[in-house]
């Protein structure tokens, strides 16, 4: 058992013992810990997961087109110097571009990933009686036009 663990079971132990209840949830114990000074979050976890909340939160935010249509109101393209985002109407050229290339190996990759996995069901855990799974997406005209 880490010593992390070890921690978080003395933690619990005392919220048990300082409570006097028999069942807890855990919420309320690390809220306890938390406001009894017993314990305090790691500023680096503490980092990442706003680093990551704001990420998602600029992945969700939508904006409608001149022409109507819903586009995602933010970009981003992994760069050497990390994720770089911006604005999708006032993005750079340059950003835009590496962007959308990067979007579309994704898509191709999870494509391919899809359409071994189908193959695979269809090959071996397809029960008996039913007939293979065909998707049009991956018929062969749309491959070429992935590929």
């Amino acid at each position: 058992m880490s010593q992390l663990e070890k921690g978080w079971l003395k933690i619990a132990a005392e919220y048990v013992k300082e409570r006097g209840e028999d069942k807890y949830l855990i919420a309320d114990v690390v809220a306890w810990a938390h406001s009894t000074k017993r314990w305090e979050p790691d500023p680096t976890k503490v980092l990442k997961i706003a680093k990551k909340e704001l990420a998602e939160a600029l992945r969700n935010a939508e904006v409608v087109d001149p022409q109507g249509r819903k586009v995602r109101q933010f970009i981003s393209a992994k760069m050497k110097q990390g994720d770089l985002w911006a604005e999708f109407s006032t993005a750079a050229p340059e950003l835009a571009i590496e962007h959308f290339r990067q979007n579309e190996r994704h898509i191709r990759d999870d494509i391919g990933s899809h359409r071994t996995r189908l193959q695979s069901w269809n090959d071996n855990y397809r029960p008996g009686g039913y007939a293979p799974i065909q998707m049009p997406l991956f018929d062969s005209d749309s491959e070429a036009e992935a590929a």
